[in-house]
């Protein structure tokens, strides 16, 4: 109730700013419908809480057209781990790929070749075990990308397609 107040008492200042002089509810009372938050019927869910038709999923918080996408790349960077495909790996970041420990910036990688030679320091034993641990419905997605594990990798879709835009376990 207090915070049914509260809303309401901003909704009047607001309206008075307005030059809106009409109470709110009629009796000066708030209710849930007086300030147009009426309990709406829950709309039906598809995959991991997407509505049907919406933009497929919860992917779409990180630039992909739909789950497919991100399933697709987990499986070629898992893939790339247990074959050690070096070139592959490489292939999957997006550069200028800058590594962070701690809040401190330790160094940038303009492209793949400057990456290559540290690539082991990148793509730590800790990094490929969460990789290989991943599983499809383990994957954390916002705004920022998606997540495999505890953030040891991170990855989103831009212009570039999807690539990896970080790896946090710098040795």
């Amino acid at each position: 109730m207090r915070a049914s107040l509260i809303l309401v008492l901003c909704l009047q200042a607001c309206r008075k700013d307005a030059g809106i002089s009409a109470p709110i509810a009629g009796d000066g009372s708030a209710s849930a419908s007086s300030v147009g938050l009426e309990k709406q019927e829950a709309m039906p869910t598809g995959l991991h809480g997407a509505a049907p038709g919406a933009s497929s999923d919860r992917f779409y918080l990180a630039g992909m057209d739909d789950a497919a996408e991100a399933a697709r790349f987990l499986s070629s960077l898992q893939n790339a781990t247990e074959t050690a495909d070096r070139r592959q790996l490489l292939g999957m970041i997006r550069y200028p790929f800058t590594i962070w420990k701690s809040g401190k910036r330790q160094r940038c990688y303009r492209g793949m070749a400057e990456l290559e030679s540290d690539l082991h320091r990148v793509m730590t034993p800790k990094v490929i075990k969460a990789v290989r641990a991943a599983t499809f419905d383990s994957l954390f997605v916002n705004y920022q990308g998606v997540m495999i594990g505890n953030g040891e990798v991170w990855f989103s879709k831009r212009d570039d397609g999807v690539r990896i835009i970080a790896i946090n376990d710098w040795r």
